[in-house]
């Protein structure tokens, strides 16, 4: 019988850089504030980045950050350029006896998520690129108030091939 055990909690402080950049992602999407042009407000316990963090339905709006795959192509210059998939779950609360259409409180919603992604697509210079690849849009009319809108990032990054932590020179330039 085979018995695993949950992994430790790593002892050093040298993290891929992918984690910088979806710390990124989640700090620029708790930016999200109900004000300067937002339709909704995220409060900083709502953008998760992982599974084990704990999920309060109650607590919606709210977004869960899924790492993806990731491909990998080596450079001359002893970089390495990747370009990971991020999906962003994401749940509203609906309520039943508001007069908005869902489509228009999912399209609002959706202008909120875009429009936080697209101010910096360098996610603060931590990325080559951010992309949103695909969105799109679930309910329930018959079991209200769950809602939300499921989006396809592609954020391309370099790293130093022989070290992924670090960002190979001219990884925080943006790329046209």
């Amino acid at each position: 019988m085979v018995v695993s055990s949950p992994l430790p909690e790593p002892v050093g402080k040298t993290f891929h850089r992918r984690k910088a950049i979806l710390d990124a992602l989640k700090s620029q999407l708790q930016a999200i504030d109900g004000a300067n042009g937002y339709n909704y407000e995220i409060s900083s316990t709502s953008v998760l980045t992982s599974h084990t963090e704990a999920i309060n339905f109650a607590d919606r709006p709210m977004i869960l950050i899924k790492q993806g795959q990731e491909t990998v192509e080596d450079l001359a210059n002893g970089a390495m350029d990747r370009t990971l998939e991020v999906i962003l779950e994401t749940w509203l609360l609906i309520d039943s006896t508001a007069n908005a259409q869902i489509s228009e409180i999912l399209n609002a919603w959706s202008f909120d998520l875009e429009a936080t992604i697209l101010k910096d697509r360098t996610l603060g210079g931590t990325a080559l690129d951010c992309n949103i690849v695909s969105s799109e849009s679930y309910s329930d009319v018959e079991r209200l108030p769950d809602a939300g809108l499921l989006l396809e990032l592609s954020i391309r990054y370099r790293t130093s091939e022989l070290n992924p932590s670090s960002a190979s020179p001219g990884a925080s330039s943006p790329v046209s």
